[in-house]
């Protein structure tokens, strides 16, 4: 049966994507600013996460976030080293008004596994950090997020409710058992986080996969699961009602050729040697943005202006080996509509013991007829792990035959006749209403 489905704009997708940065830890990969920036900037993300270090006279901290925003790329700031209720506007003052899009609580404050935890000193600290905020004259407008936790229900439970004081809940969305899919702890940490946030939506803050091949840990990837597994991480969030998920992070902070050490390597980017060298996913998501760009960045603003057009809809259905297939529809003010698809498997294997390699698991396509009801000039597939260009699908009584992997895949297709309202405005995460909608993380 064709169902008839309302896209959503391309660019709320592009515009949903973070990093985390460390652009204080100088004596790792983060040192090297020029380099990593040009890296960052070219990846098409727009939106950054750090400490908001409280660095007295040192310069460097600030101007190198100040040249960041002027580059389009804007910080969700996190209590740092040194920084205070008290002293939070200060510190955000030496930046400029233009650097800091919103403030978000204490970072993995409450961890249930943490004998020394202080529920009762991290509520204080947040409405403090809360009511600095919103009492600015100049960021009090921006949005505030809850502080985040490690340990499910029990943490989030002690922290308890805190929407008099947050405009978003958080949540890290890592996973915590192996084998493990993008979409299985989305679901789980986010209804946990509903004891801070209760009907607010919902910000992924962190979540991320590592690359020590060498070392089983919960979440490690090889070289090719790194590249079907970042895209899909950004595509279930997206689904799930996540305004923005901020992958962890930009960089490996180090060199570890022996590939064993988890932490030092959940960078989009690795270290060789003194070389930076792109993952499969980094590569993945500079292709993603790529394609479904549809906005362009005011210097005298500092800020991204998106089309202003209503997304219309998509008369589709997918048939065939449907059961195990995710799917995202967007559309860019050009008309054109993209479908999104991939398989929610499992492609990497890393149970067992730390001894054993992690391992690719070979997941067969899965055969589905997509069938058009819209009338359409021409469908392209667009493989993200290989570049932006597509290649022309064949159309045969409106339908074309697909062959869905598990790394995400870009169905672009051209109506006939697009019917746009170029007049109506856009949606963008800054007007968003920010109780929780129809899509939700209950699962």
């Amino acid at each position: 049966m064709l169902t008839a489905v309302t896209a959503r704009p391309a660019d709320a997708l592009v515009d949903s994507i973070g990093v985390n940065i460390h652009v204080s830890y100088t004596d790792t990969s983060y040192g090297r600013f020029s380099e990593w920036k040009s890296l960052l900037v070219d990846s098409g993300i727009r939106h950054v996460r750090d400490g908001l270090n409280d660095m007295g006279t040192t310069s460097y901290f600030y101007n190198r976030l100040k040249e960041l925003a002027a580059a389009g790329v804007r910080l969700t700031a996190i209590p740092g080293r040194g920084n205070t209720p008290a002293n939070t506007i200060t510190i955000a003052d030496r930046m400029g008004p233009d650097v800091i899009e919103a403030f978000e609580g204490q970072n993995e404050i409450i961890n249930i596994y943490n004998a020394n935890r202080n529920p009762a000193a991290a509520r204080t600290y947040h409405q403090g950090w809360y009511n600095a905020v919103k009492s600015s004259s100049v960021y009090g407008d921006r949005p505030v997020y809850a502080p985040t936790f490690v340990g499910g229900n029990g943490s989030a439970d002690e922290l308890g409710d805190l929407t008099s004081f947050i405009d978003y809940g958080t949540l890290h969305s890592y996973a915590y058992i192996r084998p493990t899919t993008p979409s299985f702890n989305i679901s789980g940490e986010g209804a946990a986080a509903e004891a801070i946030s209760r009907d607010r939506a919902q910000v992924i803050t962190e979540t991320g996969f590592n690359r020590a091949a060498n070392k089983k840990d919960k979440q490690n990837l090889t070289p090719t699961g790194h590249g079907k597994y970042i895209p899909r991480t950004i595509f279930e969030g997206f689904n799930a009602g996540s305004n923005r998920s901020f992958l962890y992070e930009l960089l490996d902070q180090w060199d570890d050729a022996p590939n064993t050490n988890p932490e030092g390597q959940y960078g989009l980017i690795e270290r060789q040697g003194s070389a930076f060298v792109a993952k499969p996913g980094y590569t993945a998501l500079k292709n993603l943005t790529a394609v479904l760009k549809d906005a362009s960045f005011s210097s005298s603003e500092a800020r991204w202006n998106p089309a202003e057009f209503t997304p219309g809809q998509l008369d589709f259905d997918l048939s065939g080996q449907t059961a195990n297939v995710h799917s995202t529809l967007l559309q860019k003010s050009d008309g054109k509509f993209y479908l999104a698809l991939w398989q929610d498997a499992v492609s990497v294997n890393n149970s067992g013991s730390d001894s054993t390699r992690i391992a690719d698991v070979n997941v067969p396509a899965a055969n589905v007829t997509l069938k058009l009801n819209t009338p359409t000039s021409g469908v392209r597939i667009i493989n993200l792990l290989t570049g932006s260009g597509g290649t022309a699908a064949a159309i045969s009584n409106g339908k074309v035959s697909l062959s869905i992997p598990d790394s995400v895949i870009l169905i672009e297709i051209t109506p006939s006749s697009p019917q746009l309202d170029s007049t109506a405005a856009y949606y963008s995460f800054d007007d968003v209403n920010n109780v929780r909608g129809a899509a939700d993380f209950s699962g």
